[in-house]
C-alpha cells in the first residue's frame, strides 16, 4: 500500500489541499472539531484557498493549439466529474426513493411533478443541465457543494483569457494584472451587496468576478518560488501577520459576520465592508500554508495523507451524498432506537443538507463517513480496475 506513487510532489500544497478539504466536512457536519474557527473561520478561506492552490499550479498556455488542449483537459477533469457525481448520484438515489419513500426525492431537490409529462421532465433537464450548473451550480442537492468545478472551471478559463488579451496587446505587468483582479473582485463583492446576485443569468460571472484575485495570487506566489524569492521565514512572517490581522478584525466583527457561507449564491456580504473577504480568505490561506509546511515536514510522505489531499474533488462531490446514506439509516431506525427519536423525517425529506446532530458524537460520526467512505470508494474503484486488467 505505501508503495503507490502519488502525483502531488509539493508536499506543503498537499497537505494545504487536505486541510481545506476536512475543514470543510467539518462545517458541513455540524462543526465537531472547529479547529480555530473563531480565529480563523473556516467559510472566511477554504473555497478561495481551492483557487489558490489551483492557481499556484497553473501553467500559461504558450500557443492557440496550447489554449485548445488546455481547455479540453479543464473539460476532462472539471465538467465532467461535474456532471458524472450529479446525474450517477441521482439515479443512484432513486433506489431507495423507489424501495423505501417516494419523498426521499425532495432530499435531492426534486419532486414527483418533475415526472408527470414530457414537458415538465423537459424542463428538469433543460434546468438542472444548463441553467443551475452555470448559475448556483447546485442542480442536485446531494452533490450541491460540486458547485465549485463550475466556478473554478470558469476562473481558470477567465484567467487565461485575461492573461492572452493581455499579451496581446503587451501588457504583462503584474501590477496591470493585480489591479485589474482586485477590481473585478471587489466589484464582484459590491455588486452582490447590492442584489446582483439575485439574477441568475450574472451569478457565475460575479463568482468568478470573486475568485480571480485569488487565482491570481496563487499564480504570483508561485513564480516568486520559482525564482526563490520566498524563503520559510517569509512564510513565517506571513503567517504571524495573519494572526494579528484577525485578531483585530474580531475586535470589530464576530467570526459569523466574517464567515461566508454562501459563496454558492453570494449572499453572505450584506453587513461588511466590501474588502474584508479578500483580508480573511488571504490571512487563512498564508496563515494554513505556514501550518501545512510545518506538517509536510514530519508527515508529507504519510499515505492517509496524500491518499486524501489526491482525492480532494471526490470528498468535496460526495460527502454529501454519504451524510445522507447515515440520514438515510437513522429515517429507517429511528421509530426503533430511542437515540434517533428526535431525527426529523420531514427536514430529512426536503433537504440534503439536514443533519442530525443531537450531541457532538454525532457529528463526528458525519465527518467520519463524509471522508472516509468517498476515500474507500476510490480504493474499491482502483484494485478493480487492477484486478480487471489482469
Amino acid at each position: 500500500m505505501n508503495k503507490k506513487k502519488f502525483k502531488k510532489d509539493n508536499k506543503d500544497f498537499m497537505v494545504l489541499s487536505a486541510i481545506c478539504i476536512l475543514f470543510v466536512v467539518d462545517a458541513h457536519s455540524g462543526g465537531g472539531f472547529k479547529i480555530l474557527n473563531n480565529l480563523f473561520p473556516y467559510d472566511s478561506f477554504f473555497m478561495p484557498a481551492f483557487v489558490f492552490i489551483s492557481g499556484y499550479f497553473y501553467k500559461f498556455p504558450s500557443s492557440f493549439v496550447g489554449c485548445i488542449t488546455f481547455f479540453r483537459r479543464k473539460i476532462k477533469t472539471l465538467l465532467m466529474p461535474f456532471y458524472k457525481y450529479n446525474f450517477g448520484i441521482t439515479l443512484l438515489w432513486f433506489i431507495p426513493v423507489l424501495l423505501i419513500n417516494k419523498s426521499l426525492l425532495g432530499t435531492n431537490s426534486l419532486s414527483k411533478d418533475s415526472f408527470t409529462s414530457f414537458h415538465s421532465i423537459f424542463d428538469l433537464l433543460y434546468n438542472k443541465l444548463i441553467v443551475v450548473p452555470f448559475s448556483y451550480g447546485t442542480p442536485f442537492d446531494l452533490i450541491s457543494p460540486a458547485w465549485f468545478l463550475i466556478s473554478l472551471f470558469g476562473t481558470i478559463i477567465g484567467y487565461t483569457v485575461i492573461k492572452a488579451v493581455l499579451n496581446l496587446i503587451t501588457l504583462k505587468n503584474n501590477a496591470v494584472l493585480l489591479i485589474f483582479l482586485s477590481s473585478l473582485g471587489l466589484m464582484a463583492v459590491w455588486l452582490s451587496k447590492l442584489g446582483y446576485s439575485n439574477k441568475v443569468e450574472l451569478l457565475l460571472i460575479l463568482k468568478i468576478m470573486f475568485f480571480l484575485p485569488f487565482f491570481y495570487l496563487g499564480d504570483f506566489i508561485s513564480s516568486l518560488d520559482r525564482e526563490g524569492r520566498l524563503s520559510e521565514s517569509n512564510y513565517k512572517k506571513m503567517a504571524i501577520i495573519s494572526i494579528i490581522v484577525n485578531f483585530i478584525l474580531l475586535f470589530f466583527y464576530s467570526p459569523r459576520e466574517i464567515s461566508f457561507s454562501s459563496l454558492a449564491f453570494m449572499q453572505s456580504f450584506k453587513s461588511i465592508p466590501m474588502f474584508i473577504p479578500f483580508v480573511t480568505a488571504i490571512t487563512g490561506i498564508f496563515f494554513y500554508l505556514y501550518v501545512s509546511k510545518l506538517i509536510a515536514k514530519i508527515a508529507g510522505e504519510n499515505y492517509w495523507l496524500n491518499l486524501l489531499s489526491e482525492n480532494t474533488l471526490t470528498i468535496l462531490c460526495l460527502h454529501m451524498f454519504c451524510f445522507n446514506i447515515v440520514n438515510l439509516i437513522f429515517s429507517i431506525l429511528s421509530d426503533r432506537l430511542s437515540i434517533l427519536r428526535g431525527f426529523n423525517k420531514e427536514l430529512f425529506f426536503s433537504s440534503a443538507w439536514y443533519i442530525y446532530t443531537p450531541s457532538v458524537g454525532f457529528c463526528f460520526l458525519y465527518f467520519i463517513v463524509g471522508v472516509f467512505v468517498p476515500l474507500l470508494y476510490v480504493l474499491l474503484k482502483e484494485n478493480l480496475s487492477i484486478a480487471l486488467k489482469n
